[in-house]
């Protein structure tokens, strides 16, 4: 079900510096978002091949930048690229100051913005389609049942576990985006040009929703350049 839409017919309408947004570098960038446990990572991994674009994931990216923002900031580079450094005393040491200074997650989004605004991607994150100015971003919407069976199935967790794992990570997620950036997490759905009810799509129908849409939007990019 499409809950919204910025409708072809609208797009045109729309200044040309509108639609450009969503081609940065004439390249189309796409941001898919949703709660923990949503299925967005699947539906954007079968978007880039569809699409031709490269997929990122953007946990890993966060989990990239981390690192490289470790070594910029004097942690050994052998050891900050070691698999298990974030469970040594130095990997722990980095985890309380990301926690203190709110410039490390800062500097993160900087990264990630870098990436999308490069084009040719399709991209998985919580924050961006808020904070980056371009790429065409969707939300996709899933109802907690749903999340926590996905969460049952995935971490091998009860109902009950699962439930408290969805709690706990919706509550953190919401208070720090509203204290990083002033965001309402999951609410605020207004940067979103396309949101979809992925608790009544099923995957195949979302991906042919998403990627009839982004072949029009193409469509339209050239015939306005």
């Amino acid at each position: 079900m499409i809950l919204k839409q910025v409708k072809i017919k609208d797009l045109k309408i729309l200044n040309k510096t509108r639609l450009n947004t969503y081609f940065p570098n004439n390249k189309l960038s796409i941001i898919i978002s949703a709660m923990p446990c949503s299925g967005k990572s699947t539906i954007a991994k079968k978007i880039s091949k569809k699409m031709g674009l490269t997929y990122v994931d953007g946990g890993d990216m966060i989990k990239k930048a981390m690192k490289e923002i470790a070594i910029e900031d004097g942690f050994s580079k052998e050891e900050v690229n070691k698999k298990n450094w974030w469970s040594t005393k130095e990997g722990m040491k980095f985890l309380a100051l990301r926690k203190k200074d709110n410039k490390i997650d800062k500097r993160i989004d900087e990264k990630l913005i870098k990436k999308i605004n490069n084009g040719n991607i399709v991209i998985t994150s919580w924050t961006m389609p808020w904070l980056s100015k371009y790429g065409i971003k969707i939300w996709l919407k899933v109802d907690d049942e749903t999340r926590i069976n996905r969460c049952m199935l995935r971490d091998n967790l009860s109902f009950e576990e699962a439930r408290e794992v969805i709690k706990e990570r919706d509550k953190k997620n919401t208070e720090l985006y509203k204290k990083l950036y002033g965001f309402e997490y999951g609410k605020d759905l207004s940067p979103f040009d396309l949101i979809l009810d992925a608790s009544v799509l099923n995957t195949k129908s979302l991906e042919k929703t998403i990627v009839c849409y982004l072949k029009e939007l193409k469509k339209m990019k050239k015939k306005i350049t």
